[in-house]
């Protein structure tokens, strides 16, 4: 039983999800990163989801969880076959995200916002954006958050 005052973890199926959507919205995620770098940029923005979605009330949670799970699911409606979106190599992801986006997709619309908050709110994607200059290493240490 989930009670309004308990936060929620996300399951690891949740978090293998907005991973890999994640890594499919966002590729090359960053211009010069190193895989470890990549792979503590993405695990960084799902911990950063994973605190904001904590604390929702059921009913939205259900509802995020939901699409979620339309958009892990929906491959085969788009000619990708019976797979699950993170089963997906890398390019047939991005070009399954492609296809949502073309077909308007609301579960889309509605975890690009999410995600994207996250990703915008990193350093790695104030950097995209243009909204800083190149961070230094000891800028970034000083943030205490890595790329």
């Amino acid at each position: 039983m989930i009670r309004d005052w308990e936060t929620h973890k996300l399951s690891p199926l949740e978090r293998r999800v907005i991973t890999a959507l994640t890594e499919a919205l966002y590729v090359p995620f960053g211009p010069g990163l190193t895989p470890g770098e990549r792979e503590l940029a993405l695990r960084e923005i799902v911990d950063d989801l994973e605190l904001w979605l904590s604390a929702p009330d059921v009913l939205l949670r259900t509802a995020f969880t939901a699409l979620l799970t339309t958009i892990e699911l929906s491959p085969v409606r788009y000619g990708f076959g019976p797979r699950r979106m993170s089963d997906l190599p890398l390019e047939a992801r991005i070009r399954y995200v492609a296809a949502l986006n073309a077909a308007d997709s609301i579960p889309l619309d509605t975890w690009k916002s999410i995600i994207g908050m996250a990703y915008f709110s990193r350093p790695v994607g104030a950097e995209q954006l243009d909204l800083v200059d190149r961070l230094t290493e000891q800028e970034l240490a000083a943030t205490g958050s890595g790329r």
